[in-house]
């Protein structure tokens, strides 16, 4: 192997360790709570654009007013949908209302956005731990094997220096 490939494939492991130690480091706590904030928050702007749309209809009349209610409920009876749906629909745009659109994206942020966060730290924790078990096993065994060839170096040149003694108190007649 070239010394540019081996390179390579150290950098490309020396990146993925820090990876997943760094997502390992993420406190789950805290990576449920940011998608639980941001979600309540747009959920909560929804509210508002929302309230603030129908302030403006409501100047401009109640006729206004009660024909967008009127709009929303044909939409929602039209569809009638699930919360998957309505997320997506929501997302897509689909939704006539800015406040609707808001408040689905926020759901899907406050469910999908905390299931992904905290099945991502939970797999970046499990992975560090099978790494870090993995490296302390690959330790032990290069020990125990580093300890199996010196202990058999050692045989070996003790049996050497007993052939040599005994080679040389052996007493050889030349005839």
């Amino acid at each position: 192997m070239s010394n540019s490939n081996q390179y390579a494939i150290n950098r490309a492991r020396s990146i993925k360790e820090r990876f997943i130690n760094k997502m390992a480091s993420i406190d789950l706590k805290k990576a449920v709570a940011i998608p639980v904030v941001i979600g309540t928050a747009a959920v909560m702007a929804g509210i508002g654009v929302e309230v603030h749309h129908q302030g403006e209809l409501l100047n401009q009349g109640m006729q206004a007013l009660q024909e967008y209610l009127q709009q929303a409920q044909a939409y929602r009876l039209m569809y009638d949908p699930s919360m998957n749906e309505y997320i997506k629909a929501g997302v897509s745009g689909e939704i006539p209302a800015a406040g609707a659109k808001l408040q689905a994206g926020g759901i899907g942020v406050l469910l999908y956005g905390t299931a992904v966060t905290t099945a991502v730290a939970t797999l970046a924790k499990g992975f560090a731990n099978i790494a870090k078990n993995l490296a302390g096993e690959a330790r032990e065994t290069v020990d125990k094997n580093t300890n199996n060839a010196s202990a058999k170096l050692d045989t070996w040149r003790t049996n050497r220096a007993t052939q040599v003694a005994d080679a040389a108190l052996t007493p050889t007649f030349k005839s």
